[in-house]
């Protein structure tokens, strides 16, 4: 029997454990690679989980004192309809920032620019009407983003960009096929998932793929169904107000050479029908064109970009999304030459 006092390695039993270790380290590459290759050739793609801490990535990517510097800002009909490899070919220079978020005003992002002196670059905001607009106040989301992005540690910094590293080159980290998530819905369903029609991409575009949608009509009228909950408009007083504040931005940063262009993306079908009938035109859209010294593009004015459909009312499929991207761009570069 050892004594207390005998060395402690003496108990370890003895072997070629480096060789071991690399052998281990071997199978769970196989394993790993053969569940990667697997998901893939059933269509899965890596896809980025948006979060705060991505958002804080990308705001870190816009560049200080660049008058060539583009940033994107809005909610989900920005991140879909802007192909930023496009914009950037045609627009010239290196690609656009992606700062939209979706489903929320992006008042507060605009206002954060507005307030960083050292950014003199080039602001394309998509307007929803209903963020814009609306009597209620939908800054909750992105008002977290911008105080999350101001009390980022470094630690936490390198921690996104770790897992945005691995996010973005591995399908096994998707949610839905986690292999925990998976067993889960073989108890239940007994069928593999299939891949979802959306992508985040690392720079936190993301692409929509709506020939895979499994229920279109159904993802249509969760918008009109919406549209119809909607609470009120700002009218009177408010609005002026509203359009008050928003000028106020604007001027923020046109004073120092910036330029903001305000852009009604497309939309179609019932939807679009219901739109204009909760926000008109003449009411709401035309009235921030009349009151801004921001450029202002809707839509329906040109023709390079009103001939589009909106598969499920809202956002446009990745393969128009490009060809809008490119019609877009070059409408913004001819309108921001005169200026």
């Amino acid at each position: 029997m050892p004594s207390s006092t005998s060395n402690s390695n003496e108990r370890l039993p003895s072997g070629p454990w480096g060789r071991t270790w690399l052998c281990a380290l071997a199978v769970a590459g196989l394993l790993l690679g053969a569940y990667e290759g697997a998901w893939r050739a059933r269509g899965f793609e890596p896809s980025v989980v948006d979060s705060s801490g991505v958002w804080c990535l990308a705001r870190g990517q816009v560049k200080s004192n660049d008058p060539n510097e583009v940033v994107l800002i809005g909610a989900s009909r920005s991140r879909l309809g802007i192909d930023n490899e496009t914009f950037a070919q045609v627009f010239g220079g290196h690609k656009p920032v992606q700062l939209s978020v979706d489903g929320f005003s992006c008042l507060p992002v605009l206002k954060q620019l507005s307030m960083d002196e050292s950014f003199l670059g080039t602001v394309v905001c998509d307007v929803v009407p209903d963020h814009f607009f609306g009597s209620f106040n939908d800054f909750e989301l992105q008002e977290q983003y911008v105080q999350a992005c101001e009390k980022q540690t470094l630690s936490a910094s390198l921690e996104q960009r770790l897992r945005l590293l691995v996010q973005t080159n591995l399908v096994s980290r998707l949610p839905g096929i986690a292999p925990s998530v998976l067993l889960r819905a073989l108890a239940t369903r007994w069928s593999l998932p299939k891949p979802y029609y959306l992508i985040t991409l690392p720079d936190r575009s993301a692409r929509a793929d709506f020939s895979t949608c499994p229920d279109l009509p159904a993802q249509e009228e969760a918008w009109i169904d919406g549209m119809r909950s909607f609470h009120s408009q700002l009218t009177g007083q408010a609005l002026d107000s509203r359009l008050d504040e928003i000028n106020a931005m604007v001027d923020r940063i046109q004073s120092r050479g910036g330029h903001v262009v305000f852009v009604l993306f497309p939309i179609s079908g019932p939807y679009r029908t219901l739109s204009e009938q909760t926000f008109p035109r003449t009411q709401f859209w035309d009235k921030l064109a009349a009151r801004t010294t921001a450029l202002t593009i809707h839509f329906s004015d040109f023709p390079a970009l009103s001939g589009f459909h909106c598969p499920e009312g809202s956002h446009l499929d990745h393969r128009d999304a490009v060809v809008f991207t490119k019609s877009l761009a070059e409408i913004l570069r001819e309108k921001l030459r005169g200026q």
